[in-house]
């Protein structure tokens, strides 16, 4: 008898925790639904606006799932990082940096001209990895960005590695 109780606490317990997921999933879902839309009817400077007054709410959820390459969070912020606020703008390149461990060819083709040796200037490696050193952060860097294979983001990676390897010669 006893038996049969925990096996049916166990299927509620887990149970209750697929709710969670679930309502997690939908609350993610949700915010880049209304994001997306807004920046469809106002604009940028909209969306950047409403992101930078709703911080821990909206932004820091934002920047975490583009920081793991979530496709629709990083296309969104690709699409927001051209702001005047600076503030803002660090945030979109801090979360930049973050991706280019996961997808730097998703990155690296979002960015433009400077932004390459920006972002690619530190591998933000305190951060992120605090109890792994920086050259060995950044020579992971290095060696994902020399595997891509894209002919169209050969500048892009030529840049990025140099800017990585002044990075490296500068913490070694």
């Amino acid at each position: 008898m006893i038996h049969f109780h925990a096996r049916i606490a166990l299927r509620a317990f887990i149970g209750i925790f697929a709710l969670i997921g679930v309502c997690q999933v939908a609350l993610s879902t949700e915010l880049v639904d209304s994001l997306e839309g807004q920046f469809k009817r106002e604009g940028a400077n909209r969306v950047n606006a409403r992101l930078f007054e709703k911080w821990d709410e909206e932004m820091v959820p934002v920047l975490k799932k583009a920081s793991t390459c979530h496709p629709r969070y990083l296309n969104l912020i690709i699409k927001l990082k051209s702001t005047a606020n600076t503030s803002t703008l660090q945030a979109y390149t801090n979360t930049f940096q973050s991706a280019m461990q996961f997808c730097p060819a998703s990155v690296l083709r979002a960015l433009q001209g400077k932004e390459v040796a920006l972002v690619c200037s530190s591998a933000d490696a305190a951060d992120t990895f605090p109890t792994t050193p920086a050259d060995v952060i950044l020579k992971q860097r290095i060696q994902k960005v020399r595997a891509l294979k894209e002919i169209n983001l050969k500048s892009k990676v030529r840049d990025c590695i140099a800017a990585y390897e002044e990075e490296l010669n500068a913490v070694e």
